[in-house]
């Protein structure tokens, strides 16, 4: 019971939002929406799925019910044991419309707490639970018109196709096929405070940024349209390109990665992989690219590639087997390699991805250690009132 207690402050919170005294435009049907995620600092454990109204609260009573709903990706860790489960989705209040809030009415844990957000119609967050879930059919939002002063002034009663911001960026045609432990991404054209957690199969635009946490289990896969694979390890930052687009560039910011590049639809000017130092041409191969702030290393596992040199110019080609370096003074010269050693040590990184135990975050230790501290308190008091006794 003292879990439960303890799971459900840290969960759940309650700001209350004023009703706004307006209606949708007509041409706004209400239609039910769905989103999902984790809790943040809670991510290897807990789940959250949210059910609403695109229209809230202001579309009528019967529509402003939301619900959160919290559940386990694991059941036990070590000795701690998630509840979530058990527990009844949370009964709360949307205001509606694409930046509309939820109200939690059933508990009021945090005075002035923080709301769950929605922002753009695309996804909720809640920075103080670190709530960050996807809106899973954003078009309940996005088809519709939602501006009531263009209405109100006469302007339109069409509905307005939303534009992005920023008209020209595209599909990249990659998606995350396998993510482990913390790996996080910055939207095309987002800034630092804009991340969000990796999602599978979520659409990832040229341009968005890929960040993986500095565990030995933080690991992502990325699998391109055309089967082209990227892996990331921890602690590497890298920027998604459109793989099939001419002159594009894939840029390892930090860290390294691991990449097949299927051959087809790489012919003439193919994909590119920039780092501070280099440039790599790709022609069809599996290579790694590990990058520091002063160099750029190379291993070419199968197949071809040209590397070269932002600081001199000089390009070197490469071959199965070898590798070179660019710094600021230019390429080194090629060396050997082992890639059967190589190989294993990708394929165990992977294994260790797989089987590692997920970390508790700062949070869980924390209720740990007050569970440890309830449970000293009361065996030591035993013990006293006992020995008080003889």
């Amino acid at each position: 019971m003292v879990f439960k207690k303890l799971f459900l402050l840290i969960l759940f919170f309650v700001i209350v939002t004023p009703t706004q005294a307006v209606s949708w435009p007509p041409e706004v049907k209400p239609e039910k929406g769905k989103a999902s995620g984790t809790v943040g600092s809670w991510d290897d454990l807990i789940t959250v799925n949210i059910e609403f109204w695109n229209v809230g609260e202001i579309g009528g009573d019967e529509y402003g019910k939301a619900t959160v709903d919290f559940g386990c990706k694991q059941k036990m860790v070590n000795e701690w044991t998630c509840t979530a489960d058990e527990q009844p989705p949370v009964i709360g209040t949307f205001s509606g419309g694409p930046n509309g809030k939820i109200t939690i009415n059933e508990m009021k844990i945090v005075e002035g707490g923080d709301t769950i957000q929605l922002a753009d119609g695309t996804k909720f967050k809640s920075d103080k639970a670190i709530i960050k879930a996807a809106v899973e059919n954003p078009e309940i939002f996005s088809k519709y018109n939602w501006d009531i002063s263009a209405i109100d002034k006469g302007e339109s009663d069409e509905p307005v196709e939303e534009v992005a911001e920023n008209a020209s960026v595209e599909d990249s045609g990659a998606r995350f096929s396998s993510i482990s432990g913390s790996v996080k991404i910055i939207p095309s054209g987002g800034t630092e405070d804009d991340w969000e957690f990796a999602k599978p199969n979520q659409v990832l635009l040229e341009g968005t940024r890929i960040i993986t946490g500095d565990g030995k289990r933080d690991m992502v896969i990325i699998t391109f349209d055309d089967k082209s694979t990227l892996l990331v390890p921890s602690d590497s930052e890298i920027v998604i390109p459109k793989l099939n687009k001419p002159k594009s560039s894939l840029e390892v910011i930090s860290g390294k990665i691991k990449a097949n590049i299927i051959k087809p639809l790489l012919s003439g000017e193919g994909l590119n992989i920039r780092t501070n130092q280099s440039v790599t041409g790709i022609k069809g191969t599996i290579f790694v690219v590990e990058t520091t702030p002063n160099a750029t290393l190379i291993k070419v596992l199968d197949g071809k590639v040209a590397f070269t040199s932002i600081k001199s110019g000089e390009t070197a080609e490469l071959l199965t087997g070898e590798s070179i370096t660019a710094d600021n003074n230019g390429l080194t010269g090629k060396t050997a390699f082992d890639v059967a050693s190589e190989n294993a040590f990708w394929d165990a990184l992977v294994k260790e991805s797989d089987r590692s135990v997920p970390r508790l975050s700062n949070i869980a230790y924390a209720v740990l250690a007050v569970i440890a501290a309830v449970i000293i308190g009361t065996v030591l008091k035993f013990r006293m009132k006992k020995a008080g006794n003889r």
